[in-house]
């Protein structure tokens, strides 16, 4: 075998594992996404389910002053993790919490 097709051949595996890592980064990349989604609707869920209770005891005027603040925090907490949210969200994984393929080498 000459050096031209073992140097061809280095080559196309090495082409092979970079189109296999991306791949690789890809789909984790979408696995974060998603799994970032669940917690963040769950996040801002517990916290508007709360609000939203208190919101109707406003509405009926039934919300006693004990609760006024309690429902002005609530609605601050859900701003301020709203945006905390979108900042995470914005912000790219770290490059060390994507799995890295494994080098085997012959």
């Amino acid at each position: 075998m000459s050096t031209d097709n073992m140097s061809m051949g280095k080559r196309v595996l090495r082409e092979i594992g970079m189109v296999a890592k991306e791949s690789v980064r890809a789909t984790y990349r979408k696995e974060w996404e998603l799994g970032f989604d669940d917690a963040a609707q769950t996040c801002l869920g517990v916290l508007s389910e709360a609000a939203d209770e208190l919101r109707t005891k406003m509405k009926t005027g039934n919300l006693s002053k004990q609760e006024q603040p309690l429902l002005a925090r609530l609605e601050e907490l859900e701003e301020e993790m709203g945006k905390r949210l979108q900042s995470a969200w914005e912000a790219e994984p770290a490059v060390e919490a994507l799995p890295q393929p494994s080098v085997s080498r012959h």
